[in-house]
């Protein structure tokens, strides 16, 4: 028994090339054992030596292909948890350059106007020190948020479609007259897709602000039995300002829209104004793309 446990061991552990081998060795043991034996039929003999270590061969192949499948389920899963990691990374970091981008551009767009009428209005200088304490506290609270995100105990709730018509009051006084328009039942939409409209329309405002200036923007949300619509539509600048690099904003919201199966449209309107347009198909699954 000890020589038949050792070749299942050998053919558990090692490629086929070197069980074969061993059972050979293992075949030629038991013939000379047989043979050797006085009153053992030689047909008993030859059973012996040819399917004892074929039983054993058979055995431990099996359970080296049952540990090399198990050992190829636990990588699987490494690689899965892997990608599940940096996926969650990622998101969290769109959101990083969402928050901060947007908040940063609405406090360096009012400190400018508190600087420029510091003198001539105070009131709209103290206005717009006010907005600047508010949108700082608001920064702090999404970063908390964020940063409870990545120890899984969010605090505050994501940012919901209900939750645009403050992101619009936020921009008073930043030299964009901005409108809202909210159509169809909104509420019950996912929060995870209602997370990703308020990023996209945050970042087109946020690039309004910075590419732009002042200028007359309307923002509509819009939803059909089919389809999510969300536009924002800036008129031209009404003072030339210098260009800007664009920075990562596109790419996030090209990607929020891959995620959902939706079209980002973006491009120059013929009056020389801009417009976003982010289509989310509702109830059923479409190719993923995306137009610049």
């Amino acid at each position: 028994m000890a020589d038949v446990l050792a070749f299942y061991t050998v053919a558990a552990q090692h490629p086929p090339r070197i069980t074969a081998f061993s059972a050979l060795l293992l075949a030629v043991v038991l013939l000379h054992s047989g043979l050797v034996v006085p009153d053992l039929p030689a047909s008993v003999v030859w059973a012996q030596a040819l399917v004892v270590p074929g039983a054993a061969w058979a055995l431990g192949d099996v359970s080296r292909k049952l540990a090399a499948a198990r050992d190829e389920l636990r990588a699987r899963q490494e690689e899965r948890t892997a990608r599940a990691v940096t996926v969650e990374r990622l998101r969290i970091a769109r959101e990083l350059h969402d928050v901060v981008a947007h908040h940063l551009s609405v406090i360096s767009m009012q400190a400018g106007l508190a600087g420029y009428v510091f003198d001539s209005d105070p009131a709209t200088a103290r206005t717009a020190v006010a907005t600047i304490g508010a949108t700082s506290r608001e920064t702090l609270q999404e970063m908390r948020r964020l940063l409870a995100l990545l120890r899984s105990t969010p605090d505050t709730p994501a940012p919901v479609l209900a939750d645009l018509a403050t992101l619009v009051a936020r921009l008073h006084g930043s030299g964009a007259e901005v409108s809202l328009e909210l159509s169809g039942e909104l509420d019950d939409l996912p929060s995870r897709l209602q997370l990703a409209v308020f990023r996209v329309v945050q970042e087109a405002l946020t690039n309004v602000v910075k590419h732009v200036g002042p200028c007359v923007v309307e923002v509509v949300v819009c939803r059909s039995a089919t389809r999510l619509t969300t536009t924002v539509t800036n008129s031209p600048p009404l003072v030339a300002i210098a260009p800007v690099d664009p920075g990562h904003g596109l790419i996030g919201m090209r990607e929020r829209a891959r995620i959902y199966h939706g079209t980002l449209t973006t491009g120059s309107l013929q009056d020389g104004g801009y417009r976003v347009e982010l289509v989310v198909p509702l109830g059923g699954t479409t190719a993923v793309t995306s137009h610049g």
